[in-house]
């Protein structure tokens, strides 16, 4: 007996795949899941708001290795998540795709908080994203043995400099948009 192959077909912007179910019922299913990873996807674009505003309130490295582990968790969810939602959406001014170059943000924060962890615990820093290691490695080298918080925030341009060919423009520009705690701000007269 020859199997009969049902064509995809397209309903409201959703896709009937193999194994998926056709008609109503397959219909309302997909559009549940596409609700659901909405909800998710501004959920976590909340996390990210309040991370970024706990990072500019915490001087400890501990603490901000911990935060930056969190942001770099959560962006690395949104891409994923962008991916599903928009698809594959190439940005103007670069080659790969808005939900890669989130990913490529949270393997930054990834590395910086393997940083933070190094200069806590006084040990070398661990290696993470290959991508990163071989463009950045030696910037974030001298970040983890720089103790200074300020310090290291100032590396941020030379790491920023170093991982731009390789994770993009956007991805890069976030790393320099990192909150530096509002207690060592120089204080206006």
């Amino acid at each position: 007996m020859a199997e009969s192959i049902e064509p995809r077909r397209v309903l409201l912007g959703t896709q009937t795949l193999p194994g998926q179910r056709a008609g109503l019922r397959g219909w309302i299913t997909r559009r549940q899941q596409r609700r659901s990873d909405q909800r998710k996807y501004a959920y976590h674009q909340e996390q990210l708001r309040s991370i970024r505003a706990n990072l500019s309130q915490v001087v400890d490295a501990g603490q901000r290795a911990d935060l930056l582990l969190r942001l770099a968790s959560t962006t690395h969810r949104l891409g994923v998540l962008h991916r599903t939602l928009h698809g594959i959406q190439r940005m103007d001014d670069e080659p790969r795709s808005k939900a890669t170059s989130l990913l490529l943000e949270g393997g930054l924060y990834h590395a910086l908080s393997v940083v933070e962890l190094s200069v806590v615990y006084g040990t070398r820093r661990t290696r993470t994203v290959p991508r990163i290691e071989r463009a950045a490695g030696l910037v974030l080298d001298r970040m983890a043995a720089t103790p200074d918080l300020i310090a290291r925030t100032q590396l941020l341009d030379d790491l920023h400099d170093a991982v731009v060919p390789v994770v993009g423009k956007r991805a890069a520009t976030a790393i320099l948009a990192l909150p530096l705690p509002a207690a060592l701000l120089p204080q206006a007269d």
